[in-house]
């Protein structure tokens, strides 16, 4: 059973929607620039020392 079932479940529709909503609000947001973000600062953090 996958996760989002599993979620379905217990929390109902309406819930696993605005889960949904917000998880695509996210992504959408900001795609990879989180991640690219963090390895900037961690470049720049070994680059420094």
């Amino acid at each position: 059973m996958s996760p989002v079932a599993i979620i379905a479940f217990r929390v109902g529709t309406v819930g696993v929607a605005t889960a949904a909503v917000l998880i695509m609000v996210d992504t959408h947001s900001h795609p990879a620039s989180t991640t690219a973000t963090a390895a900037e600062q961690r470049l720049r953090i070994s680059l420094s020392r």
